[in-house]
């Protein structure tokens, strides 16, 4: 819960003039006229095709509802991986993605410790639940380091979806 309430605090923050209405977990009104969705960009795809982006750039990217939130538990954490509301893909990897452009409000690199799974394997890792790390950015170029032993899985990014309308 104090990360949740760490990650609320920072986007508000980062956003000061955004009023929050009344939601839900897939979507989060502003306004009543803008809807900001915090998306699930995962590291391969920007490492394999992925554009640079910055905050307050306008971005078209094929997002799909319904992100796979029980990977994305162990990665980020339950209480983050509750506000994610989107999944990039330009793959086409997931049903229903649709282009949207949008502006991005914020940006947050995603780290974590990888082991063997439950069946010792090492050639199969996984993300270590309790170890993620979430880092501010202001730029994402696809090769964001921490400098340590943690793995980039990925960005959470607030977007300003009202672009569309």
């Amino acid at each position: 819960m104090r990360q949740l309430l760490a990650e609320l605090a920072y986007f508000f923050s980062a956003h000061p003039s955004l009023v929050l209405a009344v939601g839900t977990r897939r979507s989060i009104g502003l306004c009543d006229t803008e809807l900001v969705a915090v998306v699930w960009y995962s590291s391969w795809q920007m490492e394999c095709c992925g554009e640079p982006f910055s905050v307050g750039d306008v971005v078209a990217w094929s997002l799909a509802e319904n992100p796979d939130v029980e990977w994305l538990e162990p990665v980020i954490g339950r209480d983050l991986a509750a506000l994610v509301t989107h999944q990039e893909d330009h793959h086409a990897l997931r049903d229903g993605a649709a282009t949207r452009r949008a502006r991005v409000l914020g940006i947050r690199c995603a780290y974590s410790s990888y082991a063997p799974g439950p069946d010792g394997d090492e050639r199969t890792l996984r993300p270590v639940a309790g170890t993620a790390e979430i880092v501010p950015a202001q730029y994402v170029g696809g090769s964001e380091s921490t400098g340590s032993k943690l793995h980039l899985n990925g960005y959470l990014v607030d977007l300003e979806l009202a672009l569309d309308d």
